[in-house]
């Protein structure tokens, strides 16, 4: 599917299909909606859409533990950092895959510690200073 802002093309989407007894699929990306849940974390746990947001199994993997071992708001949150992380840095798989094999080794980083590395991790870049140039350079301009 491609979708058009005036004449420009804006974004590509798969065309998806429902499964053998669905009446309806859905192309959901969670990349598209990341900002706005983070401002409502809670909106995660009841959505129809909840397991349609989260990318591939590694996600549900680490949605089913938090969801088991957090409290209910704890854990909505939790999980809506992480896809936040993920979209912010553009690390969705590696990130995935490392909060999951940290849960198979039975460490599990808090809310706090993931925005910590990331902060600590990941500074933004200065930019090179440069020279204003001399304003009286602006005088010969409508000179005769």
């Amino acid at each position: 599917m491609l979708i058009y802002v005036g004449q420009q093309q804006a974004l590509t989407l798969p065309r998806v299909y429902p499964q053998a007894g669905d009446n309806r699929a859905r192309s959901i990306d969670y990349k598209h909606v990341i900002r706005a849940l983070a401002s409502k974390p809670q909106v995660f746990r009841y959505s129809q859409l909840r397991e349609d947001l989260l990318p591939d199994d590694n996600y549900r993997q680490l949605w089913q533990y938090a969801d088991e071992h957090l409290e209910k708001r704890e854990a909505c949150k939790w999980i809506v950092t992480v896809l936040r992380l993920a979209f912010e840095y553009d690390i969705e798989s590696d990130l995935g895959q490392g909060l999951l094999d940290e849960v198979r080794q039975s460490q599990f980083a808090s809310i706090n510690e993931l925005q910590e590395c990331f902060l600590r991790h990941h500074e933004p870049e200065l930019s090179a200073s440069t020279t204003q140039h001399e304003l009286c350079s602006y005088d010969g301009i409508y000179d005769d």
